[in-house]
């Protein structure tokens, strides 16, 4: 082969959708090093972006020399090396008025790029989903003068191969890798070509639905896609272990790759998991045929894992210095707290109360307990739903979302007084309830299943026994199908309607699981539906329905008959936590989970039951926060108030953002404070500023984006919010994006030291998924200090940093270590849990327990 190409390096170029990057979850790329088989060509790419949109700076070596370097505008996310030089990979563009597409591209020795193809992405699109066509892989083959470019689509089975030849500078062929089984293969784990051979060896996911096992199959293909060896094992991902579990350690070990060795000329080695065994074939050419036997077995050895530095904490104790109760100013709560479903039944409010204690309690409309039901101790972590069957009757749901999927249900009885378990109920995760007058009752559910989920629709009995199940497990399309159920309510004659929050449709289904009708609301309406979370039968006719943040009166055509804005009077916007309630006369209330709010005509609260609106004091806390000189500040979550106490508890001022206009935004306003003690109010789109003694600046809108290269600034009346440093009026000033090893900055805060020096702690997430942790310094310039890996120490939930050590809250207690990482001491106080969060403050640190106390400690 001519040498230009053997020095050369090819770029495939994967474009994605500008519209779908807001919809789905996108890891950062960081930059890499790809190697030659032989260790001595290097290729290092560093991406501009951190999702590797747009240029990147590449530099290749050879034995530790330069070859060449560029910045090139294309991003690579997939790479593989030969070590002749040639190379393929994957990376991000778009093409004129910012259309998709995939081009296959010939970088040169010296870094000038040949586009040799295109593949546009610019077809019809699945709703959340990737771009398709996508990229599954490459295979390299210069000895046969072949790149292969694997595509798959989700609307087709198998791949499509793209071929192209080195030295035409051309695509020669487009082929189909057929799935080997239609009925259970799925997609394809991997592919390898076989050394020596014109053969590629390919591992397929397969599922069997009837018998409900995970698998895999390899089969071997020639040069013209015929299939010449295959072998089925059926079940070989299943184990003994149940839910969350046999799913985390599925996915774990087809991740892990079980193609393991194909380096050997004519010989591949593939991991048989349920037998535990490494098995190598052999692949013979005899004339036209190629046959693959068998040649040997040995037991399977993972590959042992990363250890965790090995560390000792000494345990301390805590000594308590002083400590402090942040006072309740505001009523005490009513009844109605803790919300979590809620119906009105005349002149009364059965309302789910979750919190420590669940309950089903009966109140008046001014919030005074009529009857409360005990509930029976619910399962750790679940969420809790409940659909009304009549007037004393009531169904309960407890779900988890974990493994694939897990629910209870009991039925309530408020003229028994009585709870009892349905233990003839099964389900998956439940999204949503709703109940018949009977006591029969529909769920909504999800089923987690490998690399998927399914969606399901099942009535059940007033026993909880299942009548019939409508599950769903990818989509054609048709209306019938389950794409996106989001929420289901029993309309007047008894059917089942179902909201589709990706669809915009309205499906209703009868007893018998029959589609009656398909309603398409952005037909309905003219216009596209934003996200429709949530929808009630009106007794009066038509529906209401959750809309982003709207709500909508819709008739049975689904013309819209009245939109409103839930909100309080003086516009501020209501939290909505769930969707509409009816009352008899199908007026519409609604809940934030802390009082229960009636609404008139035009969307203003006129009537709200449990804790009344209030415009000062402080009672339930959102957010506290201690500073380095003593101060406490403590958020009341009703009014968004900061109010801040002295070391000593003397209530020095109260900061109002409702005075300011601010808007509070979805989730209500948070703050943050700067060391000079100046306080920041965030609220939708805008900050009120106050100064260390209460007087308010003046409030301006937040500048959106991350400037890049501007100068941080050692100023104590700035402040972090998160990785980006703002100034009094809100502006951003500076941006961390990075680690000091150049790896993106992802879900981090920045922790300011009382001297302005700043540490980053990484999630637990992070670091390879081994429980470890990064921990890096900078100056109050942002400029990189150190960077290290923590010992595991647990599941991180806060931090601190004093300048000269970081403290971590850990669901097993607080450590502390040294600018090095060095473990220093390890407590846990009494009464310690994952709610405790850690400050430095006047030369000691305080805690607090989040239960508006504050306790300043000293180690002993």
């Amino acid at each position: 082969m001519d040498r230009r190409w053997r020095c050369s390096l090819v770029l495939l170029v994967l474009a994605l959708d500008t519209a779908s990057k807001g919809q789905l979850i996108r890891r950062p790329l960081n930059p890499f090093t790809v190697k030659s088989p032989s260790g001595r060509i290097a290729l290092w790419v560093n991406p501009s972006e951190e999702y590797g949109d747009g240029p990147a700076f590449y530099r290749a070596t050879k034995d530790g020399k330069l070859l060449w370097q560029a910045n090139l505008p294309y991003t690579v996310n997939t790479i593989a090396i030969t070590d002749s030089g040639l190379a393929a990979g994957c990376a991000s563009i778009f093409g004129p008025k910012n259309i998709p597409y995939i081009a296959v591209i010939e970088i040169s020795g010296d870094g000038i790029a040949y586009v040799l193809d295109r593949i546009s992405q610019d077809g019809p699109q699945p709703v959340d989903s990737p771009r398709q066509p996508q990229v599954g892989g490459i295979l390299l083959d210069p000895d046969h003068d072949r790149l292969t470019v694997r595509m798959s689509d989700f609307s087709q089975s198998g791949e499509s191969w793209r071929r192209y030849s080195f030295s035409k500078l051309a695509r020669t062929s487009i082929e189909k890798l057929a799935a080997p089984s239609e009925n259970t293969a799925r997609s394809v784990i991997g592919a390898s070509l076989i050394q020596g051979t014109d053969l590629v060896l390919v591992d397929w996911y397969t599922f069997d639905d009837n018998r409900d096992q995970m698998g895999q199959a390899f089969t071997v293909v020639d040069a013209n896609m015929k299939q010449v060896w295959r072998i089925d094992l059926v079940g070989d991902f299943d184990s003994d272990k149940k839910g969350e579990e046999a799913y985390e350690q599925s996915s774990k070990v087809m991740n892990s790759g079980l193609i393991l060795d194909v380096s050997k000329p004519n010989r591949f080695d593939v991991r048989f998991v349920k037998q535990k065994v490494r098995v190598k074939f052999e692949a013979r050419r005899t004339g036209q045929t190629w046959t693959v036997t068998e040649v040997g077995r040995s037991p399977f050895v993972e590959t042992p894992k990363l250890t965790p530095p090995s560390r000792i904490f000494k345990n301390v104790n805590l000594k308590t210095v002083r400590t402090l109760k942040v006072p309740r100013t505001a009523d005490p709560p009513s009844q109605v707290h803790d919300v979590a479903s809620f119906s009105v039944v005349g002149k009364k409010i059965i309302l789910l109360r979750g919190g420590a204690q669940p309950s089903i309690c009966a109140t008046d409309l001014n919030g005074r307990e009529i009857r409360t039901i005990r509930l029976p101790k619910m399962p750790i972590g679940a969420e809790l739903m409940m659909a009304k069957a009549n007037e004393n009757r009531f169904v309960l749901i407890a779900t988890k979302d974990e493994g694939a999927g897990k629910a209870w249900a009991w039925t309530v009885d408020f003229a028994r007084s009585s709870c009892g378990a349905l233990k003839n109920f099964q389900a998956f995760h439940v999204k949503s309830v709703t109940a018949f007058s009977d006591s029969s009752f529909a769920v909504l559910s999800t089923e987690h299943v490998p690399f998927s989920i399914a969606e399901h629709l099942s009535l059940h009995s007033s026993s909880g026994s299942l009548v019939w199940d409508h599950r769903q497990y990818g989509t054609s399309g048709r209306s019938g199908e389950l794409l996106s159920p989001e929420d289901v309510c029993a309309d007047s004659v008894g059917n089942m309607v179902v909201v589709d929050n990706i669809r915009h449709t309205l499906q209703t289904f009868d007893r018998k699981d029959n589609l009656v009708r398909d309603l398409d609301l952005d037909k309905a309406w003219g216009k596209k539906a934003e996200y429709p979370t949530n929808v009630v039968c009106a007794p009066n006719g038509g529906f209401w329905l959750v809309d982003m943040f709207a709500v909508l009166h819709i008739a049975h055509d689904g013309k819209i008959i009245r939109r409103l804005e839930p909100r309080f009077v003086g516009n501020k916007m209501i939290d909505l936590k769930g969707g509409i309630s009816l009352d008899e006369s199908g007026v519409p209330w609604c809940t934030d989970g802390f009082s229960i709010y009636r609404l008139n005509s035009t969307g203003l609260v006129d009537l709200t039951v449990g804790n009344k609106t209030r415009r000062s004091g402080i009672g339930d806390i959102s957010q506290l926060a201690v500073g380095i000189d003593g101060r406490v500040y403590a958020q009341d979550r009703v009014t968004g108030g900061v109010s801040v106490f002295s070391k000593s508890g003397s209530n020095l001022f109260t900061c109002m953002p409702a005075a300011t206009g601010l808007q509070s935004g979805k989730f209500g306003p948070s703050f943050d404070i700067a060391r000079s003690g100046c306080v920041y109010i965030h609220g939708e789109d805008a900050v009120a500023s106050y100064f260390p003694d209460g007087t308010r600046m003046k409030s301006v809108r937040v500048l959106k984006g991350k400037p890049k290269g501007a100068p941080f600034a050692s100023n104590p009346n700035w402040y972090w919010r998160w990785a980006s440093l703002l100034d009094e009026h809100g502006q951003v000033q500076g941006h961390i994006e990075r680690w000091p090893d150049l790896s993106w900055l992802e879900y981090q805060g920045v922790l300011e030291a009382p001297n302005g020096e700043l540490a980053i702690i990484e999630t637990p997430s992070g670091f390879a998924g081994q429980g470890l942790l990064k921990l890096a310094f900078l100056t109050s310039h942002g400029v990189p200090l150190s960077q290290m890996i923590l010992p595991a120490i647990g599941d991180k939930v806060g931090a601190a940093f004093d300048g000269q050590r970081v403290y971590i809250s850990t669901d097993k207690g607080l450590c502390a270590l040294d600018r090095k990482g060095k473990p220093i001491w390890r407590s846990k106080p009494k009464g310690w849990n994952d709610k405790w969060e850690v400050y430095p403050s006047l030369g000691m640190l305080a805690l607090y327990n989040g239960d508006r106390t504050v306790t300043w400690v000293k180690p002993q």
